[in-house]
């Protein structure tokens, strides 16, 4: 399977579709013994669930790039903001992130350096909206109160994947203050982004794309920026099984990548 440099590309994996018993058998044998105690430690079985489907589709997925590294042979040690990294040798520059929201789990995963990579459902439920007031930058927040109320949660679920997905990026998780970095989403097809000093880094080190399954979730890509846009494929995967794309709609971006198959 062919993979470009400067690509990227999320599998997505709606876990609920994902019932058959020998299949699921099959994703548990796949996982290393940490991850079986980990597994075990979830109360929910909707948890235990999703947590052996992104093991699965983190471990099968990563075998498509390297298929001389079996999928029950990948390791992983996350540093000390939890962010995993890949540990087996040789392994080259291949980098990926995970997110999950509600029954959607996706695997971004690329030959690019620093992925950092979020998805929200767009659920019935109206999204926290008063925490941007609390947590995010000014003019964020004041950008999103200036929309009309039925636009604001639309607003705050792309705010929220971009901020998240730059947190990720910098292994840093919540450490980074998300009122020190700030996005302006107000011109259209475009992301705006601005860092303080102390964050440490350079907002032009940085490049972002935001896309979207209608109905279903909203989805932020962060990676370095290297001199070239990334290109983006978006793919619909039941693990050991099938792969298919899935379409997608791209709302924003920045450094003008190439564009994502529409």
């Amino acid at each position: 399977m062919e993979h470009r440099p400067n690509q990227v590309e999320v599998w997505t994996v709606f876990a609920d579709r994902i019932q058959d018993p020998e299949l699921i058998s099959r994703y548990r044998v796949l996982m290393s013994a940490d991850e079986r105690e980990r597994e075990a430690r979830f109360h929910s079985a909707v948890d235990r669930h999703r947590y052996l489907v992104t093991r699965a589709l983190t471990r099968t997925t990563l075998s498509l790039y390297r298929p001389d590294i079996p999928p029950n042979a990948w390791s992983f040690r996350a540093n000390a903001y939890g962010r995993p990294r890949i540990t087996n040798a040789e392994v080259g520059s291949i980098d990926f992130n995970v997110s999950h929201s509600g029954n959607v789990v996706a695997l971004a995963v690329g030959n690019v350096p620093e992925i950092g990579f979020d998805l929200e459902v767009i659920a019935d439920r109206s999204p926290p909206i008063e925490l941007a007031n609390e947590f995010f930058a000014m003019k964020e927040a004041a950008s999103l109160r200036s929309l009309p109320p039925a636009a604001q949660a639309k607003r705050f679920l792309e705010l929220w994947t971009l901020k998240e997905s730059f947190i990720k990026a910098c292994g840093k998780g919540l450490s980074i203050p998300l009122d020190k970095f700030s996005f302006d989403l107000d011109r259209s097809g475009s992301i705006g982004f601005d860092a303080e000093e102390d964050v440490g880094s350079d907002a032009r080190e940085w490049q972002f794309i935001q896309f979207l399954i209608p109905e279903v979730a909203v989805f932020a890509l962060c990676t370095e920026y290297r001199g070239a846009g990334v290109d983006m494929r978006l793919n619909d995967a039941v693990p050991l099984l099938a792969t298919k794309p899935l379409h997608c709609r791209t709302l924003r971006r920045s450094h003008r990548p190439r564009a994502v198959d529409e």
